[in-house]
């Protein structure tokens, strides 16, 4: 087996594109750089949607198309949490509203109304996400690096002045 590409890439990020499965939205990735490209046919400035489709069809085998999540999935993952749902009053609302048009509307409504279950339906839906994403990037032979985070801290009025006597002191004594 062949050694993996191994890309610095927002994981997130690539995860929320997969999840839209609008077809005027595309995501690519650039695998040499980790940059994530989304291109939005219906709202995108003329000019520049057809600067990142020409950077993209240029770079070649450089960019990755993202895929879209299939519909068929989204309603699997309603059914499976909804085997997860202890209560059986909500169980059974939540299979009434995926069996009506407008299913997964439905469903978030219903969940509206039971903020415990709501969060847990989304901690589930990201989990099923990963995977999926997980799946693909292998396939495709890819490990994504997690980048680095920045930390940032609040610091103190005082402690930047305090920060800048130091420094003067220093000074003076050099």
């Amino acid at each position: 087996m062949s050694e993996k590409i191994k890309v610095s890439a927002d994981l997130q990020e690539i995860c929320f594109l997969f999840e839209d499965s609008s077809c005027e939205h595309r995501g690519y990735l650039d695998i040499k750089t980790g940059e994530i490209i989304q291109i939005f046919d219906d709202i995108m400035d003329p000019d520049e949607k057809e600067f990142l489709d020409d950077k993209v069809d240029e770079g070649g085998e450089r960019y990755i198309a993202i895929p879209n999540a299939q519909s068929h999935e989204g309603y699997q993952d309603m059914e499976d949490f909804i085997e997860t749902v202890n209560s059986v009053k909500l169980k059974e609302k939540l299979y009434n509203a995926i069996t009506r048009k407008g299913a997964f509307r439905q469903f978030k409504d219903v969940l509206n109304s039971y903020p415990k279950e709501r969060e847990g339906w989304f901690k589930f839906k990201d989990e099923m996400v990963m995977g999926r994403v997980n799946e693909w990037l292998e396939e495709e032979g890819i490990e994504i690096i997690p980048q680095k985070s920045i930390e940032i801290r609040e610091i103190s009025l005082r402690k930047i002045n305090k920060s800048k006597e130091i420094c003067t002191r220093d000074r003076k004594k050099g």
